[in-house]
C-alpha cells in the first residue's frame, strides 16, 4: 500500500470518496506492546497509512511516549510521568523488554515512511513538540508529515498557533454534547475531530464535512464496525489490528 502521504493530503483537502485510512493505535498495539518503537515498526510493516501516539513531557524535560499519566498499567515501575526524570523512565521495561521511547526516537524509525499522528497527553507539551517538529521540519520534513490532537482542546489551540501549517484534530469525549462539537472545532481551527464508535453517527459525519471538518474513529478492531464506518464515510479509523480492517476501507 503506497498512499501514505497522498492519501492524505486527498483526506485534508475533503476528498471524502477516497479509501477510508487506517491509523496504528498506538502503533499495532493488539500484536505489540502499545507505544513502542516495536509497535510501531509493526504497524508499518503492515501497512497503516498513520501511526498514532501520545506524548507526555517527564520531569526532565524530555518528550517521551506513554498513554497514561502513570506507568503502572505497562511497565515493571510505579509513578506518574511528569514526576519522574528521563533516566527513572529508560530503567523501566515494558513487557520484559522494551523501553519507553522519545518522540524523536519514533520520528526516526518512522523516517517519513508514514504520517505521524501526534496526542498531546500531559501538560504543557504544545510547545516543545511544536519546537521539536520545526526542528525535523528543517531538515527537510514536511508539514504533512504530522498530525497533533489531544481531548485538552486548549493546547491544540497553544499548538496551533506555534505551528500554523501542521493539521490539527480535537478529541471528543462522550459526555460532550454532539451539537457543540462543530462550533468547538470551528473555534479551534482544527482540521479533524475525533469521536469514539459510541459517538460518532452518520449524520454527524455529514454535518462534520459539510463544515468542512474530516472525522477519524476510534478504537475499531473488527470487520462488522470498520464497514459500518465506511458506509457512514468516516475519513479515518484508530485500530489496534490493522490487518482485520483492512479489506474494509
Amino acid at each position: 500500500m503506497k498512499l501514505k502521504i497522498m492519501s492524505l493530503l486527498s483526506f485534508f483537502t475533503l476528498n471524502y470518496s477516497a479509501q477510508m485510512l487506517i491509523i496504528g493505535h498506538r502503533g499495532a498495539s493488539g500484536y505489540e506492546p502499545e507505544n513502542t518503537l516495536r509497535s510501531f515498526s509493526k504497524a508499518i510493516s503492515m501497512g497503516v497509512d498513520i501511526i498514532e501516539l501520545d506524548v507526555h513531557a517527564c520531569a526532565t524535560g524530555e518528550l517521551v511516549i506513554h498513554h497514561d499519566d502513570n506507568v503502572h498499567r505497562t511497565t515493571n515501575g510505579r509513578g506518574n510521568v511528569a514526576n519522574m526524570t528521563f533516566t527513572d523512565l529508560r530503567q523501566l521495561k515494558i513487557a520484559g523488554s522494551e523501553q519507553i521511547p522519545t518522540l524523536s526516537e519514533v520520528i526516526n524509525l518512522v523516517d517519513k515512511q508514514v504520517p505521524i499522528n501526534i496526542e498531546l497527553k500531559g501538560l504543557d507539551v504544545a510547545k516543545p513538540v511544536a519546537e521539536l517538529i520545526k526542528k525535523y521540519m528543517l531538515r527537510g520534513w514536511k508539514g504533512d508529515d504530522f498530525i497533533v490532537s489531544s481531548f485538552n482542546h486548549a493546547q491544540v489551540r497553544e499548538f496551533k498557533s506555534l505551528c500554523p501549517t501542521i493539521k490539527t484534530g480535537l478529541l471528543f469525549s462522550r459526555k460532550e454534547i454532539p451539537s457543540k462539537i462543530i462550533s468547538i472545532a470551528q473555534k479551534h481551527q482544527a482540521n479533524f475531530i475525533g469521536l469514539d464508535t459510541k459517538t460518532v453517527t452518520k449524520d454527524l459525519v455529514q454535518i462534520a464535512h459539510q463544515a468542512k471538518f474530516s472525522v477519524f474513529v476510534w478504537t475499531v478492531n473488527n470487520k462488522k464496525t470498520a464497514y459500518k464506518l465506511r458506509s457512514y464515510n468516516v475519513d479515518g479509523i484508530f485500530t489496534n489490528y490493522p490487518d482485520r480492517v483492512k479489506n474494509n476501507t
